[in-house]
């Protein structure tokens, strides 16, 4: 609609900074910015304007440095918490976020996973990311 200004990226990220943090909402860890599908993988993508990608807010969240970092580019698992068999292979982040040291993926809190998924296909719907 014509009376809705455009948004600066600058302006997006202090909004995120705003939101409850993804992953684990009751962090005490420094807020920074997640991007669910990683500027890594934005900027090799050969037919996509990474500069307007990376700057997507659909794709970035805030969220805590240690379960940022954590993850880093790992890809998300559809495991959430640890089967029996399995244990020795995750690593407890924080909140109820688990890395699977053998499969190299990040297994995000339930309550998040929505998200996550719309994020990843709203990016895949229209930056064409794998």
């Amino acid at each position: 609609p014509r009376h809705h200004k455009y948004q600066t990226y600058a302006h997006g990220k202090s909004l995120v900074r705003a939101l409850p943090p993804i992953y684990n909402p009751h962090t005490k860890d420094a807020i920074t910015l997640e991007h669910i599908v990683p500027k890594s993988i934005l900027l090799n993508q050969p037919h996509t304007d990474a500069s307007l990608a990376v700057k997507d807010l659909h794709n970035v969240f805030a969220c805590g440095r240690t379960l940022n970092q954590a993850r880093g580019c790992l890809r998300f698992s559809h495991r959430s918490f640890p089967a029996q068999d399995h244990v020795m292979d995750l690593r407890h982040v924080e909140g109820a976020n688990f890395i699977d040291r053998k499969q190299e993926m990040f297994c995000v809190n339930p309550h998040f996973r929505g998200l996550v998924a719309r994020a990843v296909l709203h990016m895949a719907h229209c930056w064409g990311c794998p």
